[in-house]
């Protein structure tokens, strides 16, 4: 199976659902959502997520994980994926209307620009 390139389409789907957001629960993964031990995600913290759904809550991860990385181990376990991931504390992905998360292309582009000019202008004193 191919992994999806970092600032991408993420393969996969949120859970759907109407009506605007309510309430918005934002997670640090490794270490908050994710514990150590397996089961790495509670089974019912994503029963309560699909639960709460038509009260308005919407839930999402925030990562210094790369998306591929974390991806690989969300389709193991998750019967949906979030509403939102945050990936490499920059990248953004949403889900629309329909459930598939998109990236927000021109905030991702932007990201990956300013981020090589950086590793560029530092490639002199990097190893």
């Amino acid at each position: 199976m191919q992994l999806p390139q970092e600032g991408s389409v993420l393969p996969g789907h949120a859970a759907t659902g109407s009506g605007s957001c309510r309430w918005l629960v934002s997670l640090d993964y490794d270490g908050t959502l994710r514990a150590e031990e397996p089961p790495h995600i509670s089974k019912a913290f994503l029963e309560l997520m699909q639960a709460w759904r038509p009260l308005g809550v919407r839930w999402g991860i925030n990562t210094g994980r790369t998306l591929p990385y974390l991806y690989s181990e969300l389709q193991a376990i998750a019967p949906c994926l979030p509403d939102f991931i945050c990936t490499c504390e920059r990248y953004i992905y949403l889900a629309d209307a329909n459930g598939h998360l998109q990236p927000e292309t021109e905030h991702n582009q932007q990201c990956e620009r300013l981020n090589l000019k950086l590793r560029q202008s530092l490639q002199p004193i990097l190893h």
